[in-house]
């Protein structure tokens, strides 16, 4: 049975996942590592594309999905099984050399996804690599989203700016990665917007 623990991805077990991943394919462990410095979901990593990178800036625009189709700020993109998504997108900065190393390898063209891939054979290969690292069978890719947004809060002490970082809406979603969830919602509650 899963627990809030296995969603929390502990940084000595991201650093043993990435050196297994590695050592079993190096484009596995360039996905992963992506993931984890940008703290996206699983589908925003697999929209993005190569005009969202901007080596000369070292600014990555991440294509948050959007459910709210009525805004000016949206444009639609397909994944690799052709699913349309509606994205709205933000641009955040990174000083990062591994991460645009990485990046800079693989081939570009402006509009082709930067990760060519499915989202089950990710999931799957995920949990391999967990295996052969053996750390917790239990943490998912979502799991190194939990670790930025508690990296970031750890760095800023600021649960709005960690709350734009990770793009939620609401900040009580912030402080449940944060587990400040008991201690601080009756301090901090409603729409990010609101703190804007």
């Amino acid at each position: 049975m899963k627990t809030d623990k296995d969603k929390y991805i502990v940084r000595e077990d991201l650093i043993k996942f990435l050196d297994v991943a590695k050592k079993v394919d190096e484009k596995l462990y360039e996905i992963f590592y992506t993931h984890a410095v940008l703290g996206t979901r699983i589908s925003e990593l697999l929209l993005l594309q190569w005009r969202d990178v901007d080596f000369k800036e070292k600014r990555v625009t991440i294509p948050t999905l959007k459910r709210d189709k009525k805004s000016g700020l949206t444009e639609k993109r397909k994944n690799t099984r052709g699913e349309l998504y509606v994205i709205f997108p933000i641009t955040l900065s990174f000083e990062n050399e591994e991460l645009f190393r990485i990046l800079g390898m693989r081939k570009q063209k402006p509009g082709d996804l930067v990760f060519p891939l499915g989202r089950r054979n990710l999931h799957n290969k995920f949990k391999e690599i967990c295996k052969l690292a053996k750390i917790n069978p239990n943490y998912s890719s979502h799991s190194f989203r939990h670790l930025q947004g508690i990296a970031t809060y750890q760095v800023t002490k600021d649960v709005v700016k960690t709350a734009l970082r990770m793009r939620h809406k609401d900040l009580k979603t912030t402080l449940k990665y944060m587990h400040l969830l008991d201690r601080e919602s009756k301090e901090i509650s409603g729409k990010v917007s609101d703190y804007l």
